[in-house]
């Protein structure tokens, strides 16, 4: 194996001793082995160390590390790395044999320093965002895509970090994982890239999802205090990718299209973060949440939630403290 195909594979992990065995020999198991696993643990309390342990394979190296979060978790593994390469997967996912080598292919064929793959849950549906971001490329090819910036507006969806492979040099230069965040780091690398890297989208699901995913990373009768965090995520990101499309040599159409398109996502946001702060009586901050999510002129469900939230909001906090409750 030459120094460029070597595969460094990351995998975080946190009191998943029930499933990351089956991960760990998904990425041992693959027809182009990878050069190193590195577990990463970040300060699991179950039989993770054991589990791993156990499977004596020359290849993982198992880490441990105080608990301080998944991109913490995924920074500490980049930094641990030395393959030319680095592929991530979770702990709870498994990739399908032909994964590494097929990515491989891809990138040395087009010289890019990024692949996604297609990921398919375990009812057999897509989980990837590739129809959303090009609906004509082909079941079971491939496409390289030239920084493409246009993706942020095309769909909220996109290819999810357990199917990338990336060179090292490129996820450095991108910074890595933003370990201030709770959630949608993810989603803020994948911005980032598109207007740093070229993309390859390789149209074939080799990666299986084996843990219940929520759209959007919300869901109703969430813990208010939760849910806040993962919508000042959201807010942070979409706000960040309104620069992204406003800043990039876009068509003019395209460019308003965008910025359109990202502004009714942060007024969408910022309304449900208004719920939220409702729901814990922070009236004043619910209020401006809700007037800054007017201004940005989102679709009429959003407008009219939003002007409910800054004017009607006494007679909905009952209704809003069910939906986002306190403990």
């Amino acid at each position: 194996m030459s120094r460029a195909d070597t595969v460094s594979v990351v995998i975080p992990t946190y009191n998943r001793a029930h499933c990351i065995r089956d991960a760990i020999e998904s990425a041992l198991h693959q027809s182009a082995p990878p050069h190193e696993i590195l577990v990463i643990d970040d300060g699991s309390t179950d039989d993770t160390e054991s589990i791993v342990e156990a499977i004596g394979s020359p290849l993982v190296r198992y880490v441990r590390k105080p608990n301080a979060g998944v991109s913490s978790a995924r920074n500490l593994g980049i930094e641990m790395a030395t393959g030319h390469w680095i592929a991530f997967l979770d702990s709870d996912d498994t990739w399908r044999p032909t994964k590494l080598e097929l990515q491989l292919r891809c990138l040395a064929a087009t010289g890019s320093a990024v692949c996604f793959t297609g990921a398919v849950s375990e009812d057999g549906e897509r989980q990837d965002g590739i129809a959303e971001l090009d609906p004509h490329l082909p079941a079971d090819e491939w496409r390289s895509y030239p920084r493409p910036v246009e993706f942020i507006a095309r769909s909220l969806l996109h290819p999810l970090v357990v199917s990338l492979m990336i060179s090292r040099k490129a996820l450095k230069d991108a910074g890595g994982f933003d370990e201030d965040m709770v959630a949608a780091e993810d989603t803020a690398l994948f911005y980032d890239l598109t207007c740093q890297q070229d993309i390859v989208l390789l149209n074939i699901p080799l990666v299986d999802i084996t843990r219940e995913r929520v759209v959007a990373g919300l869901s109703d009768h969430q813990n208010a205090a939760a849910a806040a965090a993962r919508l000042d995520c959201a807010i942070r990101v979409q706000t960040k990718a309104l620069g992204h499309v406003s800043g990039q040599a876009l068509p003019p159409d395209e460019t308003a299209a965008s910025i359109r398109i990202v502004r009714k996502r942060i007024a969408y946001f910022l309304s449900r973060r208004s719920e939220v702060a409702h729901a814990a009586g922070d009236h004043a901050l619910g209020r401006r949440l809700a007037r800054e999510a007017i201004s940005l002129t989102g679709d009429w469900r959003t407008m009219v939630r939003s002007a409910m939230l800054a004017y009607g909001y006494r007679w909905m906090a009952p209704r809003l403290q069910r939906k986002w409750p306190s403990d």
